[in-house]
């Protein structure tokens, strides 16, 4: 069985060993029966918790302590589910053990993020990031695609169309690996992709568009989330029976 995720699991002990195990299990050499967390894997999606298995209630997680000075500046990298969605979250990501992280690899906004490596459903998800924290790096599962010319393709416009689930299935059959494993998409093959591509001028419009889109959508979840907040309050005021 497995609990902790793999992939903190990975950040804590030897990688290459975390790293065979879960191809091990992805491609059936190895039988795992069922996590012991709570929720299941990112990793491995397909197995079950012990909860699920047939025992209620089961839960056993593992946690690792870290230690450094105070002055130790916060790194982080990105988890693939900052990606997987075709939205990028930043929220999704884990410490990054490294003494001088490479800031060639920090996220930045105008970034478009590609899952190169992933499950067969999950791989070549793409993801524009329009904002993000600082200090958050790129995992190595993870290409930026950099356009040579914005002249003639805008970042915006790319990333629908290989968001587009059509175009995302011929990606996705670009991948190599068995059925069952981790599937990864090289370099050499994703460069081999054919687009269509508007004039300019269109692209421009529909990242204009879309950005508004974007600012309209933000502006709905921020007053949800005031709306939750008011709501907690009269909660706790009815409960205290304060409300007249």
């Amino acid at each position: 069985m497995t609990g902790t995720d793999p992939a903190i699991q990975s950040e804590a002990m030897d990688t290459s060993e975390a790293a065979i195990k879960i191809t091990d299990v992805a491609a059936g050499k190895l039988k795992a029966l069922a996590t012991t967390g709570n929720r299941r894997s990112e990793t491995l999606p397909n197995l079950p918790t012990v909860d699920e298995a047939g025992v209620p209630g089961y839960e056993a997680l593992g946690w690792f302590g870290l230690l450094a000075p105070v002055a130790t500046p916060r790194n982080l990298v990105l988890k693939l589910s900052a990606v997987t969605r075709q939205v990028f979250d930043d929220s999704q990501h884990k410490a990054l053990v490294a003494a001088e992280p490479d800031d060639r690899h920090e996220v930045r906004p105008g970034d478009l993020l590609f899952t190169r490596k992933n499950t067969p459903e999950l791989v070549a998800a793409v993801a524009l990031v329009r904002s993000t924290r600082p200090k958050l790096l790129l995992p190595d599962l993870i290409f930026r695609l950099r356009i040579a010319d914005q002249a003639v393709l805008t970042p915006a416009y790319l990333h629908a169309v290989l968001a587009n689930p059509r175009q995302r299935s011929v990606v996705q059959g670009l991948a190599g690996g068995a059925a069952a494993s981790m599937s990864n998409i090289s370099k050499s093959k994703l460069m081999t992709v054919r687009i269509p591509v508007p004039p300019i001028e269109h692209q421009r419009t529909f990242a204009a568009r879309i950005a508004a889109v974007e600012r309209l959508k933000e502006a709905h979840r921020k007053h949800l989330s005031e709306l939750d907040t008011l709501f907690a309050s009269l909660q706790h005021r009815a409960f205290k029976e304060e409300l007249r």
